[in-house]
């Protein structure tokens, strides 16, 4: 009697088993059928600055059942010269696309007559008006007050009569406005000077040399102007012992020259969590397909020589995919 309970307690426990496994194959299966095609495009995609987005978004694609399509691309001179790719992803069928954008302005108008049944996510930067769109950004305000929390920090009272040259970076982005008027707001009462402002696609030009001996401290608001400003230094070594540089950034050069010195301190945005999450919010929106989304905003770290080595900081510095 017993030797009979026992084999209907493996037969039974085969059964379950079997069951288990036949309800995990239908539902990788159902999974299988329901992945959906989505397309990344950035300015310069190739470009390292993108490595810990990238890392964040293959992630997501693998947690979210997404096929991601990181699009090569140049830098983007123009909203025109994006705006032609995002027509031809669009064309290939994608059910979404994720997007940063070169430009906010006029971006609305444009976009509306592109996509019609595909998800929009805004990556890093949004648009106006910002209602009608999902965005996943940093706190950019923050950072640029972050900024010049740095420079207070680090010059207290002496802080007095210094002179600041800021290379604003594309300012046609209303999250690069947005981080000049937090580190504008922040020094205001300091009584330094913000002798000038250059904006990259500003007309106005300034020899390097020039620049640089008008200012104390050289403040860069995106990655790209952190390495420009980097480049300047090292090709006026001389001003590179007295021009100080603060900047915002994650690539592998900016890391490297703040170990080195050369940056007094990195204001880093968590871009494996913003690309993590703005695959999250599209998978959200092609299984749910809410009429409006709901935009977030990620946080960042300020990094300087005696903290760039703490392991919560390398996480952010140099994230690895498990």
């Amino acid at each position: 009697m017993n030797r009979y309970r026992f084999y209907r307690g493996i037969l039974v426990l085969f059964l379950v088993l079997i069951g288990l496994w036949m309800i995990q194959k239908e539902q990788d299966r159902r999974q299988e059928s329901e992945r959906y095609m989505v397309s990344v495009i950035v300015s310069d995609s190739n470009n390292d600055r993108w490595i810990a987005m990238k890392q964040g978004m293959e992630q997501a694609a693998g947690d979210f059942h997404i096929d991601l399509n990181i699009i090569s691309t140049g830098p983007f001179a123009t909203l025109e010269e994006e705006l032609e790719v995002v027509r031809r992803e669009v064309s290939n069928n994608v059910d979404g696309v994720i997007l940063q954008m070169v430009s906010s302005e006029q971006a609305y108008e444009a976009l509306e007559g592109i996509f019609t049944k595909e998800a929009v996510i805004f990556l890093e930067t949004d648009i106006e008006p910002e209602e009608y769109f999902v965005s996943v950004v940093p706190d950019n305000i923050g950072m640029g007050a972050a900024l010049a929390d740095c420079i207070l920090k680090d010059y207290g009272e002496r802080i007095e009569g210094k002179k600041i040259g800021i290379l604003g970076g594309n300012q046609k982005q209303i999250s690069m406005q947005q981080r000049l008027s937090g580190f504008t707001k922040q020094m205001e009462g300091s009584n330094a000077e913000i002798t000038w402002v250059l904006h990259s696609e500003s007309e106005e030009q300034i020899e390097k040399e020039e620049m640089l001996t008008l200012v104390d401290l050289l403040v860069a608001l995106d990655n790209a102007e952190t390495e420009q400003a980097v480049d300047y230094l090292l090709e006026v070594p001389q001003e590179a012992k007295r021009c100080a540089l603060y900047g915002e950034g994650i690539s592998e050069k900016v890391v490297y020259y703040l170990d080195r010195g050369l940056i007094q301190s990195l204001v880093v945005p968590n871009e494996f969590h913003m690309g993590y999450q703005s695959v999250k919010e599209m998978s959200r929106q092609l299984s749910y397909s809410p009429t409006i989304g709901e935009s977030s905003q990620v946080g960042f770290l300020v990094v300087d020589k005696e903290n760039l080595y703490k392991a919560d900081n390398q996480k952010i510095l140099f994230p690895i995919v498990q």
